[in-house]
């Protein structure tokens, strides 16, 4: 078994990535490495360079039909100059911030307007009607 205490890469070092190596090494316990997320370039794209609005849009409905916490069938995404703006239902403030969120991690979005409506109707096809709720939340709160 090798002891690499002594300040011995484990990593093979070669004329391009001795540098990187080493430096990955040496940060192992020593300290934050220098290829930490604080020190990350994430998200600095060149120069002038604005993600398209069509990729942004594309990525936001992806993400939003992928998540299973939310039912997107009634959310419409618009996206103009990088800002997107949600239209449409959902059945609880859960899932209209949920939409929120999930916009807001999208690259290239710098602006999010929410205007999804919460539809109650369907909190009753769900099962879910606002009189069952308070009937239930004022008998768990009666005193006996």
């Amino acid at each position: 078994m090798r002891n690499y205490s002594q300040g011995q890469s484990p990593y093979t070092a070669s004329k391009y990535g001795a540098s990187i190596a080493n430096a990955n090494f040496q940060s192992l316990g020593s300290g934050p490495s220098p290829y930490s997320r604080q020190n990350s370039h994430y998200g600095k794209g060149p120069k002038g360079y604005r993600r398209p609005d069509e990729r942004i849009q594309e990525d936001v409905c992806q993400r939003l039909s992928d998540d299973e916490h939310i039912d997107a069938s009634d959310i419409e995404v618009d996206v103009k100059n990088a800002a997107v703006t949600l239209t449409g239902q959902v059945v609880d403030r859960f899932s209209k911030r949920h939409a929120e969120d999930i916009a807001e991690r999208v690259s290239g979005v710098v602006d999010i307007n929410n205007q999804i409506r919460i539809n109650t109707e369907s909190l009753a096809a769900h099962g879910m009607s606002l009189k069952i709720a308070y009937d239930k939340s004022k008998s768990f709160f009666k005193s006996k």
